[in-house]
């Protein structure tokens, strides 16, 4: 049985003979000290970060200890950080960290790793990341430990950072940060046994549309009993900045595997490589090779359709299942065949019967499989213009034993909230007398046909009943959309409710809106990169009267040839206007500081933020409201924290005190 284990956060204080000028962490919007993360599940998450996690024998967990001066006077010289990783093994293991410095007292916290069995916690050699200033992404972190010092300070005296600036008042997240290492879970008694590494070849990549693609690898054990394989991808040949897809297991022999990815830009050359890591924790790397995406047209890559493989339900003493897949799109031509390709290794070679569909989900069952063997299988799809194959997924069958899981396990699509012209939040829950839930997702789309899938995602709290939600993205504006949700439980039981709609918001007019007008404070951006990168501003109409509440708009664009990293918004509202809510992802601690994390804006990208400001009713005919807007990101030639930013103000003229006769919005910069 796992163990539950109380997680708390400790802060230790120094007796000192003296009082400490400056604090660490503990303000408002400040994250936890010591959090962790299971990177072989959850790769390129930020989101995934919490005081406990799970995870089984072979995958690595990320712990991470997160820092901020909080003075706005006082530096904090020879900051430390320092981790303590317990030994010996448990079915539950803490892990605890701190950091500290000659004028700022200790504050640390624990955090537990859940394990399913009694297993040991190993330091990964070379695992080391610094991410100082607002860096939110491994993608570019610090590697190798500050000075003279070796990873081993790391758990013996602390390593010193050096010294954390005072931020200033009006960008007091400047100089936050964090340090990871990773730790590889091992087998009860084993550690890291002596085997060699795996080796992993990339193969070609199949590409199905203008945005999405196919990619497909090997992996030998050589000895590993427990290998995790995934892929690192970029527009970058030197594969930097590279995006990280999940993880997928291997045990027993040597095998295949693919993965799909999507959201791609058309007309683009996208770098790729296999990865492998082994039982020890080490990575090895598969050669490097390239795709090109079409540009959208029919004789470039759209007319093939696009399939996923989802998970199987096994039935009927789980010597019988049934394959899974959904029919994303059939292509240019409007209707797709489409089947399922399956067997006892990765190689497959059994083909179920074809169907053919003009999208959705579709199943195929197989009967009389035999027991206690592991089954591997993906969805394809294929139409005049070529074939894509969905991910390959496996099941194991039992021992034979009499075990129906179907009709204990039921879904039902809950509402709409937080609907805007191109998002809305979806509803789900889920009722498992006998099981509980494994992974939820929601289909959607403007026909009842549906035909579009979000991410298939692992609740946070699992159980015999409990609720889901998620977010749909890039919807259009005044548009009727069906959705119903759907889940999975640990009897291989698929659910799915009933389809509901909802109507997005009318895509707001915006008046005023000024491109190009950056400020840069301080002048910490190479010129190059300021020269082209730029915030816009607006609102959604062209009077504005006291009481009234309306909606902003604020752009942001990279018209360099390199992306810009760790870019995140802060908005600072006048005064006598409140945050009224926002496009999902913006977030008030006092209702006019906001704060909206972009991560990376891609070479030649752009995207903005709607969000909304209640107006004070006593406003009076004449008053300047005006609102300050700030882009900061790492600067990629100069690798330093860089900030442009934009001045909008609203000047409000009214009437009697009640109607307004005129408005002007006037943007600042230079």
């Amino acid at each position: 049985m796992k163990k539950n284990i109380f997680i708390g956060f400790l802060a230790v204080l120094l007796v000192p003979t003296f009082a400490f000028a400056a604090t660490f962490n503990g303000a408002s919007g400040d994250l936890t000290t010591v959090t962790v993360s299971n990177v072989t599940r959850n790769p390129n998450s930020t989101g995934s970060w919490a005081t406990s996690v799970n995870a089984n024998a072979g995958e690595t967990v990320a712990v991470q200890i997160y820092y901020r001066n909080t003075s706005t006077t006082e530096t904090t010289p020879n900051t430390k950080v320092s981790f303590t990783i317990p030994s010996g093994t448990a079915s539950s293991q803490s892990v605890s960290g701190s950091v500290r410095a000659d004028n700022a007292s200790q504050v640390g916290g624990t955090a537990t790793i859940n394990l399913s069995s009694s297993q040991t916690l190993t330091f990964v050699p070379g695992s080391f990341y610094w991410l100082p200033d607002q860096d939110t992404s491994v993608s570019n972190p610090i590697t190798v430990p500050p000075g003279t010092q070796t990873e081993g300070n790391l758990f013996s005296g602390g390593l010193e950072l050096g010294t954390i600036p005072a931020a200033p008042v009006s960008r007091p997240f400047q100089y936050q940060g964090n340090v990871i290492i990773h730790l590889l879970v091992g087998n009860s008694g084993s550690g890291n046994t002596n085997v060699g590494n795996p080796t992993v070849t990339t193969n070609s990549a199949s590409v199905s549309t203008f945005d999405s693609a196919t990619l497909n690898g090997y992996i030998s054990l050589n000895g590993n009993s427990n290998v995790n394989g995934f892929f690192d991808y970029s527009t970058n040949n030197s594969l930097s900045g590279f995006i990280r897809t999940s993880s997928q297991n291997f045990s027993g022999s040597s095998a295949s595997y693919s993965q799909n990815i999507n959201g791609l830009s058309p007309n683009t050359t996208y770098f790729y490589r296999a990865v492998a890591q082994g039982q020890n924790g080490q990575q090895v790397f598969g050669n490097t090779l390239s795709f090109v995406t079409g540009n959208g047209n029919n004789n470039s890559g759209i007319s093939i359709p696009i399939v996923t493989t989802n998970p199987a339900n096994l039935i009927s003493g789980n010597n019988n299942a049934i394959l899974n897949g959904f029919l994303t799109s059939t292509g240019s031509i409007g209707i797709a065949t489409t089947y399922f390709e399956y067997g006892a290794n990765q190689l497959l070679g059994s083909r179920t019967p074809s169907t053919s569909l003009t999208g959705g989900p579709f199943s195929y069952p197989l009967q009389n499989l035999s027991p206690n063997t592991t089954y591997f299988f993906r969805a394809v799809a294929q139409n005049n213009y070529g074939t894509s194959q969905g991910s390959i997924l496996s099941f194991a069958t039992g021992n034979g034993s009499s075990v129906n899981y179907v009709g204990n396990f039921n879904v039902v699509s809950g509402g709409a909230s937080e609907t805007f012209s191109d998002s809305s939040r979806v509803a789900g829950s889920y009722s498992a007398p006998n099981n509980t839930i494994t992974s939820y997702w929601f289909e959607y789309g403007t026909t009842q046909n549906l035909g579009s899938q979000t991410l298939s995602l692992v609740p946070s709290v699992s159980g015999n009943a409990g609720s889901f939600s998620g977010v749909l993205l890039n919807l259009l504006p005044s548009t009727r959309y069906y959705y119903r949700a759907a889940g999975q439980s640990n009897g291989g039981e698929i659910s799915r409710g009933s389809i509901l709609s909802f109507v997005t918001g009318v895509a707001p007019v915006y008046f005023s809106q000024v491109v190009n007008a950056p400020i840069a404070t301080p002048v910490v951006t190479s010129s190059v990169v300021r020269a082209l990168t730029s915030l816009s501003y607006g609102i959604d109409r062209d009077r504005v009267s006291a009481g009234e509440t309306l909606v902003y708009k604020i752009g942001w664009r990279n018209e360099n040839t390199i992306p810009l990293r760790d870019a995140f918004l802060r908005v600072t509202l006048p005064e006598k206007v409140s945050f009224a809510g926002g496009d999902v992802g913006v977030n008030s601690a006092d209702n006019r500081t906001l704060f909206y994390n972009i991560g990376i804006i891609g070479a030649g990208k752009s995207g903005s933020i709607n969000f909304r400001g209640a107006l004070d009713r006593d406003l009076n005919s004449g008053t300047v409201l005006p609102l300050r807007a700030d882009l900061n990101f790492t600067d990629p030639i100069t690798s330093r924290p860089a900030t442009i930013s934009l001045d909008g103000k609203v000047l409000v003229e009214n009437t009697n005190g009640t109607n307004i006769t005129s408005s002007t919005v006037v943007v600042d910069g230079t």
